[in-house]
């Protein structure tokens, strides 16, 4: 299990989520509405997927859904320990899954929901951030009842495989990013704007060919 996060605070006594090994930042306090808006597209019900607690703000906005279910998986163990103390808070059942999805998603069942946050780990090399097509694949073949929908974190626009069993839908979201951050970026540039994917998938086991589209923008 890796224990390299701590939970701390910004130069602005916001939250902070940081890597210990490498000194960088993992999360920070502005994405809150921002994670936020991501579950309210999501619209969360029945059984929850949750990859990545982080500071916990996607998972207390799930929370406020009326779902049966909410299984977060988490592989860094400082993190673990704060879901657990949060799950004994809350309102719907919370199962906590110790590791990473790579090797854990394969052991679970059907999800009704996903929501996908995680942070790379050096265990599943991911120079060219691809990991969540992969992550897609997996659950539109194993793991994604029918009418059920996913989301994710996602900084710029993109392409989407998709098929006539799977609806798809992206919109932009404005959001203020301090310039004391230091992982969201485009070109040398703080970015200002965030999206909000949603995918739908129309039936159980749907099969595709599995490919990995390039992102794109020119803004």
């Amino acid at each position: 299990m890796e224990n390299n996060l701590i939970y701390t605070k910004d130069i602005h006594d916001k939250d902070l989520l940081t890597n210990t090994i490498q000194t960088n930042q993992v999360m920070m306090e502005w994405e809150k509405p921002y994670m936020e808006e991501l579950v309210k597209r999501l619209q969360p019900k029945g059984n929850v997927l949750e990859v990545g607690f982080g500071l916990g703000y996607s998972a207390n906005a799930i929370q406020q859904y009326d779902i049966n279910t909410h299984t977060i998986i988490e592989c860094d163990s400082k993190v673990i320990e704060k879901a657990y103390v949060w799950s004994k808070k809350q309102k719907h059942k919370v199962f906590i899954i110790e590791g990473t999805w790579q090797n854990k998603l394969k052991s679970l069942g059907y999800f009704d929901s996903f929501f996908f946050d995680d942070y790379p780990h050096p265990d599943h090399p991911d120079p060219l951030s691809t990991r969540v097509f992969d992550f897609y694949y997996d659950i539109m073949e194993k793991h994604a009842n029918a009418n059920s929908t996913f989301t994710w974190y996602c900084g710029r626009p993109i392409c989407w495989p998709c098929n006539n069993y799977i609806s798809w839908d992206m919109e932009s979201y404005e959001i203020n990013i301090p310039d004391n951050c230091d992982y969201v970026e485009k070109y040398g540039k703080k970015i200002k704007m965030m999206y909000t994917p949603l995918v739908g998938f129309k039936k159980k086991n749907i099969k595709m060919h599995r490919k990995i589209l390039e992102m794109f923008s020119d803004d």
